[in-house]
C-alpha cells in the first residue's frame, strides 16, 4: 500500500484507540506515563545530546503526534518539529545520597504530571549531572512508544546520533521507510476488510 499525504489526519491504531479511550475516561491517570533513566559515566556534552534528542523527535512522528477529535471521531495529527529543550540540573556539588534524593524528587514531579494527548509535548527530557556520571531521564507517554521501540529504535538511534554529532558529523541515519500514521491507516483498512472478518 502507498503511504498517505504527509500532513493528513490519520485514524488511530488499535493500541492508540485503547489508550485514547482510557485517557478520556480518566484524564488525570498516570498509567501510561513512562520515564526511562539513561546513565552515562564520565563527561557528556549537553548541547550535543539536546541536538540528538531533537533529531530523534524529527525522525519519529509518533513522538510529536497528538490525538484529537475531528468530526466526532478520534484522529492522530502530526505536529511540527518542536524546539525541544533539554533542562539540566547540576547535582555534582551534593553528596551522593542528597543528589539521588534530589533527582528522584524532581523526576517524580515530571512523571506525576499528566500528559494532554490533545496538545503539547509527549517527550519530557531531564538531564542530571552527578559527580561521576550524567543521567538522562526521558519521560515519554506510552501512546508514542513501547518497549520494543525503546530497545530496538530509540536507544540505538540516540546513541548513534550523539556519537555522530559529538564528532561533528551529520546524522548517519536515513529517514524511517514507514510512517506510523500509514501503519495505523493500513491496520484500520485491514480490520474493515472482508479478510479480517
Amino acid at each position: 500500500m502507498a503511504p498517505g499525504p504527509e500532513h493528513e489526519e490519520a485514524p488511530l491504531s488499535v493500541v492508540q484507540e485503547a489508550i485514547w479511550y482510557t485517557s478520556r475516561l480518566h484524564p488525570r491517570r498516570l498509567t501510561y506515563n513512562e520515564t526511562i533513566p539513561i546513565r552515562k559515566r564520565g563527561s557528556l556534552d549537553a548541547e550535543v545530546l539536546e541536538r540528538a534528542l531533537r533529531e530523534l523527535v524529527r525522525r519519529h512522528e509518533s513522538l510529536r503526534t497528538n490525538l484529537r477529535v475531528v468530526d466526532g471521531r478520534p484522529v492522530q495529527v502530526v505536529g511540527e518539529v518542536p524546539d525541544l529543550e533539554l533542562p539540566a540540573v547540576d547535582l555534582s556539588h551534593l553528596d551522593p545520597a542528597e543528589a539521588e534524593a534530589a533527582a528522584l524528587a524532581r523526576v517524580a514531579e515530571v512523571d506525576g504530571a499528566p500528559y494532554d494527548l490533545r496538545r503539547g509535548a509527549l517527550v519530557r527530557p531531564l538531564l542530571f549531572r552527578f559527580p561521576e556520571e550524567h543521567r538522562l531521564y526521558l519521560g515519554i507517554h506510552h501512546v508514542a512508544f513501547d518497549g520494543v521501540s525503546l530497545a530496538r529504535v530509540l536507544m540505538p538511534e540516540l546513541i548513534a546520533l550523539y556519537a555522530a554529532f559529538a564528532e561533528g558529523r551529520p546524522s548517519p541515519l536515513s529517514d524511517p521507510p514507514v510512517r506510523y500514521v500509514d501503519y495505523a491507516r493500513w491496520e484500520q483498512e485491514w480490520i474493515a476488510s472482508p479478510k479480517a472478518e
